[in-house]
């Protein structure tokens, strides 16, 4: 499952409303982006016992611990008057059906290790982050890869580059063991009419469930949606499509089952709580 839960605006009601979307779908994986250390510590408690997570702030924030954003020349972000809350990729995993292998946050640049931003001219205000969990099912020891991601989301150039970095990164036998399949989650910010989707699913080689899957329920044809800031019966004619659930292509133990974009709404919240729909697909992954 993969969620955009829009960072600002938290009420008591919107966080249930997203908590609940995710329990009505109860994935065995799933990756939230804008998630920000009070919605990380919002999921951390309310999931408790039941899913364990990874990943920090793209400036390397975590729960106990909040870095200011700044921006490449050192300067605080301010955004509406306000300073911008760093923000985390997330990947929650189910503690009883698996065991943490490895895990970690990438930056998608020449310096993955390190708070950097890719090679852009400066043209990006935020340095983009890889979060991954390498799994092991163990129903039957079957080993994978969920990678979590959030493209920048103001300029297509900006984007390639980072999904041409996020590409370098799954490909490096430092990080990525080949022969384990990867799902792919995130807010790539690009269509399927995008050079970005067009690298991801062509020189990068990843299969898109909205494509793939056997069964496809997408009632608006999108997931970026108007419902959140236009309320319960917003027009729903302009939904793009920028959320993804991505798997390793031409990986025969993996299967897309079904593809699903949730538009229902979420009580206590009286439209969808988020500007992102959230989507999940059910794959079937055989073990050797």
């Amino acid at each position: 499952m993969s969620y955009n839960v829009y960072y600002r605006q938290l009420t008591s009601g919107r966080m249930q409303a997203v908590e609940a979307n995710i329990r009505s779908v109860a994935p065995d994986c799933f990756g939230i982006q804008e998630c920000t250390m009070d919605w990380y510590r919002y999921f951390l408690e309310a999931f408790e016992g039941e899913y364990a997570a990874v990943g920090v702030g793209r400036y390397g924030s975590t729960v106990n611990h909040e870095v200011e954003q700044v921006d490449q020349n050192g300067n605080p972000i301010i955004w509406q008057g306000e300073k911008e809350p760093d923000m985390a990729n997330p990947v929650f995993y189910r503690v009883d059906q698996f065991d943490l292998l490895d895990s970690g946050t990438l930056w998608l640049s020449d310096t993955p290790e390190t708070v950097s931003w890719s090679d852009n001219n400066g043209q990006s205000l935020f340095p983009g982050i890889l979060t991954y969990a390498m799994l092991r099912r163990r129903s039957d020891g079957a080993v994978f890869y969920i990678a979590n991601t959030h493209l920048y989301f103001d300029s297509e150039s900006v984007r390639c580059i980072q999904a041409e970095q996020l590409n370098a990164l799954l490909c490096n036998s430092t990080y990525f063991d080949a022969s384990c399949p990867v799902f792919l989650t995130g807010d790539f910010n690009a269509d399927q009419t995008s050079q970005t989707y067009g690298y991801l699913t062509g020189t990068a080689g990843f299969d898109d469930a909205s494509e793939t899957a056997a069964v496809r329920t997408d009632p608006y044809n999108g997931t970026y949606n108007n419902a959140f800031f236009g309320g319960a019966g917003a027009d729903m004619s302009d939904c793009r499509q920028f959320d993804f659930c991505f798997s390793s292509s031409g990986v025969d133990e993996v299967t897309a089952d079904r593809y699903v974009v949730r538009t229902a709404a979420c009580e206590p919240f009286g439209a969808s709580p988020s500007d992102h729909f959230p989507v999940y697909a059910d794959y079937t992954l055989q073990s050797d």
